[in-house]
């Protein structure tokens, strides 16, 4: 490819780095609501796919595609919101991407259909002590695929207790079930469906509309279908119901998807990252970072990353994002010896990570 194209292609590949809170955020966040197994994503956020995948990058206007999930870094299309990968500031969400279905999912999991891989509804909170039958929801069951799934079994107990204070009168089942049903539509791996998980989070809205759980995993299912005002508005909700702060990162990444990257920025500034896991605080500042890519402004990106990114001796999956956006922005931003010491520091913790290695190549040649 000539020059022109070359250029044009690193791009978009740094714009899908950013992307990503939102799947990953929202897979990831939604995961806190089931109880289910492993998380597909996330060294953290979920569902995320594996690491060499994760998209990289800056500026640039994000596209709502499922599967590459924004992961990586900085800044343009969002790919993160309806799937597959990242998300989202997601692990921002923690992810959406990426275990699905808000706080309510949960440790456990249960028995695999014969011949078949057991399915997984979302990890990312701990494994909770066994609870009582009836406080567990083993009493409510909902139909996934034909057959026969114990509510207790895909909700978490404290998402169970919750739903018991906020439903309305006689509406406890109801909410249950279809907040399970949502969880269930947005954890499976191979084909998650935000669609339908949008329309049993609003059943479940509609019997507990104080309940946090089921605000967010609306919010999430909203967002991973790409209906971002209305994710806004229910994840918003969730986290002033709740007192939380760990939505965010998705937040974030909703305000740049929907063209405002400053006011991304402005809720990095005001939001106490001390008070949440460290992998859902890096989605944060990527998508912060990000959003000064999609301002024109990269330098101020990779100045941000530096002054609050933390390199251990031994990196996970949300410091090679960061240092990814960081190498990303910096190319962008026409500071090449910055842009090779941050892909460095990628390839050497993983050189298959996304493109890093082909990035680190091509500045090294010149």
């Amino acid at each position: 490819m000539d020059e022109a194209d070359e250029q044009s292609s690193r791009s978009d590949g740094g714009n899908r780095a950013a992307r990503g809170t939102g799947d990953r955020t929202a897979r990831g966040d939604s995961a806190r609501t089931a109880r289910g197994g492993s998380q597909r994503r996330r060294g953290g956020t979920g569902d995320r796919k594996p690491r060499g995948d994760a998209p990289a990058g800056t500026g640039g206007r994000r596209t709502a595609r499922r599967g590459d999930g924004g992961r990586a870094a900085g800044g343009g299309d969002h790919s993160t919101r309806r799937g597959g990968g990242d998300g989202g500031g997601g692990r921002a969400a923690r992810g959406a991407r990426e275990g699905q279905g808000g706080r309510a999912a949960q440790g456990g999991r249960r028995a695999p259909r014969q011949g078949a891989a057991p399915r997984r509804a979302a990890a990312g909170a701990p494994r909770a002590a066994p609870a009582a039958p009836a406080a567990r929801g083993d009493d409510l069951q909902l139909a996934v695929d034909g057959e026969r799934l114990d509510v207790g079994e895909v909700l978490a107990p404290e998402i169970l207790d919750e739903l018991r204070e906020t439903a309305r009168p006689h509406a406890f089942g109801d909410a249950a079930r279809a907040l399970a049903e949502a969880v269930v539509a947005l954890s499976d791996e191979d084909d998650p469906d935000p669609e339908a998980a949008v329309r049993a989070a609003r059943r479940a809205k509609r019997a507990a509309p104080r309940a946090a759980s089921v605000r967010e995993a609306l919010g999430v299912a909203l967002y991973q279908a790409g209906d971002y005002q209305a994710a806004r508005t229910e994840l918003a909700a969730a986290q002033r119901i709740s007192g939380r702060v760990d939505l965010a990162a998705m937040l974030a990444d909703i305000e740049r998807a929907l063209g405002r990257p400053e006011r991304a920025v402005a809720l990095f500034e005001r939001t106490d990252r001390s008070r949440m896991e460290p992998d859902t605080a890096a989605e944060l500042l990527l998508v912060a970072a990000s959003a000064y890519g999609d301002l024109g402004q990269p330098a101020a990106g990779v100045a941000l990353i530096r002054r609050h990114a933390r390199w251990p001796v031994e990196l996970a999956e949300h410091h090679l994002r960061l240092a990814y956006a960081e190498g990303a922005l910096a190319e962008q931003a026409g500071d090449p010896a910055r842009a090779r010491a941050a892909f460095e520091r990628v390839v050497r913790a993983e050189p298959d990570f996304h493109d890093a290695a082909e990035r680190l190549e091509h500045l090294l040649a010149g």
